[in-house]
């Protein structure tokens, strides 16, 4: 090619940039039936670029640009040329340069460079090529390369190369090729610790081989499933990552009830560290704003105590909404601290529901007695209706079972129910609206009274419960 064509095109890909700008602030001019085919163009558009992009860097580096520019590696020679790219992208591209250097992988490379296929899934389809060539025969590496191209095209390159992978391996592979993925299994895999995030919610990760994903893939399929109420005709609003939460958690609440303790002896329920005003609900005494909004000042005088953060045993900050939600599971082993930081109470047994209660509990509500819901018994917490901390009892008539799900969406909104005058079964104070269920506002609605039906069950047969 000329020196003048690349000249040319060098300036026409300047106008090319300022066309795609114009075209961004004109789109409103663009008819409807033609978004589609710009659609498409751009993306045609933005993969040969990225090539192009691609290419550039490897021929500075090959150069010795990137060297004489004073930058210490190609990622850093993008940054400080100010390239449309984060810092993570930019060292994707760095990789994806150096991963695809082998001879056998020349045609990874022109179709990288050619924008055919992403940094990211060039990284992945050399890095299968890697593993496979010092685990096969000479011969077929030809083959391989060839064959992680042509997976490196597809949509689902990522999981499609790793099958590719395992497929080849458990073909030809050796007692040593499995020896090798053994200790690279056991090298990476691992969760985390706890990670405190800017919102102040918790993350964690982890990293698993094929046999722990299978385990807890299992479990978490089936605990996460979508559990629609299908009399009332309301549908599971969680998303799938919040649905997978609920199952892990529930997966730990059914260890702790199971008694299970560690290897040094700890056990797996939670243990609160409570100072007295950890339980204490919000002051009802507090001033509002125009909106109707809580102020943090009172608007008139009153003794209500103010509320306070707590701890878990293993350091975990607790909101008191949530310290109460935990301090009512049966689970859970308080210790409440005076205001000089002495044990006032360690482990009220007397709040806790015991054995016999929860199986008359079982008889009456069949489950989670939130309307709608079918999580049998042995998914549910024993809940005080008026909650213990307020002076409530721990008898059938103030408790009710909840799974975890509707046990916090208790707590979160304050519901407050009853049983009802014959003991049958439990009425929680909501509505259900078009957006799910609420909170029915005092005075708004008329008590449902005894003949309303709470749950999603026709409700259980009649026992002579004995506790």
């Amino acid at each position: 090619m000329a020196y003048i064509e690349v000249a040319q095109a060098r300036d026409t890909l300047t106008g090319c940039l300022e066309a795609l700008r114009t075209l961004v602030d004109g789109l409103d001019h663009v008819q409807g039936c033609d978004l589609s085919d710009l659609a498409a163009t751009a993306s045609q558009v933005s993969a040969v670029a990225r090539g192009l992009m691609v290419a550039t860097t490897a021929e500075a580096s090959a150069r010795g640009v990137v060297a004489e520019s004073g930058s210490l590696t190609p990622a850093t020679w993008l940054q400080d040329q100010r390239a449309a790219l984060n810092d993570p992208e930019t060292y994707q591209v760095q990789r994806a340069i150096e991963q695809t250097r082998a001879r056998e992988l020349a045609p990874l490379r022109e179709a990288l460079v050619a924008g055919e296929i992403s940094p990211a899934d060039a990284c992945t389809a050399a890095r299968v090529f890697h593993e496979l060539r010092t685990a096969t025969d000479p011969g077929m590496h030809t083959d391989l390369a060839d064959g992680v191209l042509t997976l490196a095209r597809t949509g689902l390159s990522r999981r499609a190369l790793h099958r590719f992978k395992k497929e080849v391996l458990a073909r030809y592979g050796t007692l040593d090729d499995e020896q090798r993925n053994r200790d690279h299994g056991e090298a990476r895999r691992g969760v985390s610790g706890w990670r405190l995030l800017e919102d102040g919610l918790w993350g964690i990760e982890g990293v698993f081989d094929g046999a722990d994903k299978a385990i807890l893939d299992a479990a978490l399929t089936a605990l996460s499933a979508p559990a629609p109420d299908n009399r009332e005709g309301e549908l599971d609003y969680r998303s799938p990552r919040q649905r997978r939460a609920d199952a892990l958690v529930t997966m730990a609440r059914q260890v702790a009830a199971a008694q299970t303790t560690g290897p040094m002896g700890a056990t797996c329920q939670v243990s609160l560290i409570l100072p007295p005003e950890a339980l204490a609900r919000p002051c009802e005494h507090r001033a509002v704003d125009a909106f109707g909004l809580y102020l943090g000042t009172p608007a008139e005088p009153c003794d209500c105590p103010r509320s306070v953060a707590s701890t878990d045993g293993l350091g975990t900050t607790l909101l008191p909404e949530q310290a109460r939600e935990l301090s009512c599971g049966a689970a859970i082993t308080p210790v409440v601290l005076g205001e000089a930081g002495q044990p006032l109470a360690v482990g009220r047994t007397r709040r806790l529901a015991t054995a016999g209660q929860r199986t008359v509990l079982a008889a009456r509500d069949g489950g989670c007695s939130f309307p709608g819901c079918t999580r049998p018994p042995s998914w549910t917490e024993a809940h005080h209706i008026v909650h213990w901390a307020d002076g409530g009892p721990t008898d059938v008539t103030n408790l009710a079972l909840l799974c975890g799900r509707h046990h916090r969406f208790i707590h979160q909104h304050s519901i407050t129910g009853r049983v009802v005058a014959d003991g049958s079964r439990v009425v929680w104070d909501v509505i259900n609206t078009a957006s799910g269920w609420r909170p029915r506002e005092p005075g708004w609605y008329p008590d449902p009274g005894p003949d309303a039906v709470p749950s999603g069950r026709a409700g259980p047969p009649e026992h002579d419960l004995v506790v």
